[in-house]
């Protein structure tokens, strides 16, 4: 899952949240950002994505790259 540039592994994570994990599935391998926003998610829940592990990040016109 991508968000801000950087690309987040979800798998642990996908059980506990709070919509469901099949609602994070629906979203893997795209840019969440603003899906992210339309949630009207929190800062929490903002801090929570950042402490997930990093997979790579992306830079305009590249592919993923290994974090």
């Amino acid at each position: 899952m991508i968000f801000e540039g950087v690309v987040y592994d979800v798998k642990k994570y996908m059980p506990d949240h709070p919509g469901g994990g099949e609602l994070i599935g629906d979203h893997l391998g795209k840019n969440i950002e603003e899906d992210f926003e339309d949630a009207e998610h929190t800062k929490h829940a903002k801090k929570l994505m950042q402490a997930l592990p990093v997979v790579g990040k992306i830079t305009k016109g590249s592919s993923p790259s290994p974090a």
